[in-house]
């Protein structure tokens, strides 16, 4: 089956460039992005509906964080990072 595209110059010029460096035409070039990609979101749904299953309810059974809003939650992270990068600092010294 033949399909017609449109490509902004520069991104043609890189997929030209990469197809060359492959000794593949630019169809066959496209031809496996297109796949690649169908492949990579297809995984991603599934997987994704997979790990909300898992972890349905999860966060509401992880003490200190159960009763938190989601607001009070990230704060309590960015607290935690800025203490962990204080503590990595204080080794920048030596």
């Amino acid at each position: 089956m033949r399909t017609q595209i449109s490509l902004p110059q520069d991104l043609k010029e890189k997929i030209t460039r990469e197809a060359r460096q492959q000794d593949i035409s630019m169809s066959e070039y496209l031809r496996r992005a297109a796949a690649v990609y169908e492949k990579r979101t297809k995984l991603t749904k599934a997987r994704r509906a997979q790990i909300a299953k898992e972890l349905r309810g999860s966060i509401k059974g992880m003490a200190g964080w159960g009763s938190m809003s989601a607001q009070e939650v990230l704060e309590d992270i960015r607290k935690d990072r800025q203490l962990s990068d204080e503590r990595i600092n204080r080794f920048d010294r030596y």
